[in-house]
């Protein structure tokens, strides 16, 4: 006989292959009710049909025991307690908004013959709220509510915590901040974007499949195409015929996608010796932005110094295709072509401070990814002299209200 783990696990497989119509019909009526954000009888008979809880959870509601309740005269270990499991309720609710939204149902445990536990813990929801905008920087207004479990007479109260659905086009809520520690040593979340895969809460940089997930519309069927982004405009060389397939980087194409989405770190930098696919790992992350639109992206612009490569399968250094620039200058030149955003006709001959700040109005006019390959090309003065100013110019365009995001992702040998 199947466990009730393995029993939930094919559920989730068959609601996943739409072959089990009477499932992904209660999905659909729970998306439809986040976004009317619906506190009524109609959730509690969803969740609990028959006051009774569903032998899983999924993308669209959570099962939790207990509201978390300081006593009277909390200890220093109750306060740390307390924090903790506020902090775990916290990462959930980041991961719903993130994808579809949901509920959260307190006072059903887990396993047991009688489930509904009922909860009548008083829960400050605006507290809460606030103490997650601390942890995210965004305003996510839950709404919680006390109903019957049931409409038995003697039914117990159970608390449902309504998640809102993050809308399509607005950027994905990121922590901020480490959550609070937990007694096992660990944090009850990191620096990073959450979503909610199934029954799990996860870090959404893990997978490409999470990443799109992260960054899609996320509309119900009968919405869909009615906030379609804006293409990004993709601006790469040719994909090298040497690259047959990529694998083994998920880690650092992980670490790439968490530093998108944080607006506090506009350049990263890449590096190692030569053959360890620097330029493949670059080129790979700028393909999924382009195909995902995260981070809001507008323009992805690839320039390169490389002068010539090395080709496995002809065993040998080749002669680069397209060498975009070979100084500080023409690299000015080149971020400013790609923009279609020249210098003006009657400035004859610009000083290099002049370029810089057209540069900075160009970049401003754009929220752009910008991959500058092979800078140890150049020489030892040039190389210090691009990177300096190319930090100068990702400070003076990133974080005010007009400008976009530029974010650059140099390769250097060391």
């Amino acid at each position: 006989m199947p466990t009730q783990f393995e029993r939930a696990k094919n559920l989730h497989r068959r609601v996943a292959e739409g072959s089990d119509r009477s499932t992904q019909a209660l999905l659909d009526e729970l998306r439809t009710l986040v976004d009317e954000l619906a506190l009524t009888e109609q959730v509690i008979s969803a969740i609990l049909p028959n006051g009774k809880p569903h032998e899983f959870e999924s993308v669209l509601w959570d099962y939790k025991e207990k509201l978390p309740l300081l006593p009277p005269q909390p200890t220093e270990e109750h306060q740390r307690q307390y924090r903790a499991d506020i902090g775990d309720i916290i990462k959930d609710v980041v991961a719903f908004h993130n994808c579809y939204g949901g509920y959260i149902v307190f006072g059903v445990a887990d396993r047991g013959s009688e489930r509904v536990r009922g909860c009548t813990t008083p829960f400050a929801c605006g507290d809460f709220n606030r103490r997650l905008e601390t942890y995210t920087g965004c305003n996510v207004e839950c709404l919680f509510r006390t109903m019957p479990a049931s409409r038995d007479s003697n039914a117990p109260h159970v608390g449902v915590l309504l998640i809102p659905r993050r809308p399509a086009g607005v950027p994905p809520v990121r922590f901020i901040k480490k959550g609070p520690d937990k007694r096992n040593g660990t944090r009850c979340f990191n620096d990073e974007t959450y979503i909610r895969i199934r029954d799990e809460c996860r870090a959404a940089t893990a997978t490409s499949a999470d990443w799109r997930l992260l960054h899609s519309d996320r509309n119900p069927s009968e919405k869909a195409g009615r906030s379609k982004r804006l293409s990004v405009k993709v601006q790469l060389p040719a994909r090298d015929l040497d690259l047959v397939a990529f694998v083994g980087r998920e880690a650092p194409l992980a670490a790439l996608r968490t530093w998108l989405t944080d607006s506090r770190s506009p350049v990263r930098l890449i590096t190692g010796i030569g053959g360890l696919g620097k330029t493949t790992l670059a080129y790979r992350f700028a393909e999924e932005v382009g195909q995902t639109g995260a981070g809001n992206i507008e323009w992805i612009i690839w320039l390169t110094a490389k002068q010539q490569t090395f080709s496995a399968l002809r065993g040998q250094f080749v002669a680069a295709s397209k060498v975009d620039f070979t100084s500080l200058a023409s690299l000015y030149g080149a971020i400013l072509a790609a923009l279609s955003h020249e210098m003006p006709a009657e400035e004859e001959e610009p000083t290099l401070n002049q370029i810089a700040d057209r540069v900075v109005e160009a970049l401003s006019s754009y929220s752009c990814l910008v991959i500058v390959d092979d800078i140890d090309s150049l020489s030892p003065e040039q190389q210090k002299e691009t990177v300096a100013a190319l930090n100068a110019i990702a400070l003076r365009t990133v974080g005010r209200e007009i400008a976009p995001l530029i974010r650059g992702c140099r390769q250097q040998r060391l």
